[in-house]
This record gives C-alpha cells, sequence and structure tokens, in this order.
C-alpha cells in the first residue's frame, strides 16, 4: 500500500502546482484583457466625443489625421483583444484551477482514507485512484495550456512554502518520501 500512497501524493504535489498554475494563468490573461481594454476604451471615448465635438466645424488637418490614428488604435486594440480572448482564456483557467484543486482534495481524501489500510485493501485502493487518475486525464484534455513559465512560478512557490509541511505529514503518518 505505501507505493500507491506515494503515488497518490505524487499527484497532489503535482495538480496543487497545476491548480496554482492555472489561478496564476487567469490573473496573467485577465491582466492582458485589462492592458488591452482600457486603452481601447479610452481611445473610442475619446474619438467618439472629438467627432461629436466637431461635427459642426471643420477642424485642422492635424486635428483629423489624429483623430484618424487614434481611431484606427481602437480598432486595432480592439481586434487583438478579440483575437487573443483573454477574458475568456482567464475563466477557462479560473474552471481548470479550481476543478483541479478538487481533485488534489480527492487525493488527499484517498491518502487519508487508505493511509492505515492493509494490503486486502490493495485492489480497492488501485481502482479508486484508477477513477481520480480519468478524471484528471479529462480535465487535463478539457484545459487550456499553462505557459511554462507561469508553470515554473507555481512550481517555486509550491516548493518553496508547502512541501515541508506535505512531508511533515507524510512522515508522521509513517509514509516514505519519494522526491
Amino acid at each position: 500500500m505505501d507505493d500507491i500512497l506515494a503515488r497518490a501524493r505524487a499527484y497532489q504535489t503535482t495538480y496543487a502546482i497545476s491548480a496554482r498554475g492555472h489561478h496564476l494563468a487567469a490573473s496573467e490573461a485577465t491582466k492582458w484583457n485589462k492592458y488591452l481594454g482600457v486603452p481601447v476604451t479610452v481611445a473610442s471615448t475619446i474619438v467618439g466625443t472629438s467627432i461629436f465635438a466637431t461635427i459642426n466645424e471643420s477642424p485642422e488637418m492635424g486635428w483629423r489625421i489624429a483623430a484618424g490614428l487614434l481611431a484606427l488604435l481602437a480598432a486595432l486594440l480592439s481586434s487583438l483583444q478579440t483575437f487573443f480572448g483573454y477574458s475568456k482564456l482567464a475563466e477557462q483557467h479560473k474552471v481548470a484551477g479550481t476543478r483541479y484543486a478538487a481533485i488534489r482534495r480527492q487525493l488527499e481524501h484517498f491518502e487519508l482514507k487508505y493511509a492505515d489500510a492493509k494490503d486486502d485493501m490493495r485492489l480497492t485502493a488501485l481502482s479508486e485512484l484508477e477513477g481520480i487518475l480519468t478524471r484528471l486525464s479529462e480535465l487535463a484534455e478539457e484545459s487550456p495550456a499553462i505557459p511554462d513559465k507561469v508553470y515554473d512560478q507555481a512550481s517555486e512557490e509550491f516548493h518553496a512554502g508547502s512541501l515541508d509541511r506535505n512531508l511533515q505529514l507524510s512522515r508522521q503518518r509513517g509514509i516514505p518520501d519519494t522526491r
């Protein structure tokens, strides 16, 4: 049973990092959505109000060129915002992060459930772990990819803050470290 529990613990680590990575990626996508969205809103507002302000007068050529360039910039940024779909991507990462965290909690429960189990429970534990892994495979297929830089950040955060606590809990339960 120790090998099954060690494998479940390794999955907990992997999917805790994945959950954190998805939440970080959601924050990053939200940030980029704002980086594009705020200038689009400002530029569109300026162009719109300048058109209404000058509707009865003929502005100088320089102002017309500036307004045209600003309108072009607003359209370009709006197109980029739509093309990259940062708001949709942020939502997908949030959902994936939440689902990975839920599966990580299932793995923690699994470990607690079978921590003191005898070898006659091995097949039951393997079957339950297989069901969890099937859900993980389905989740991986439907989730957006975490950028490498973001995954590395999540991994560093996890190992800096959580690894020692996890090792202490495992040692208290008498489960060998498999790093």
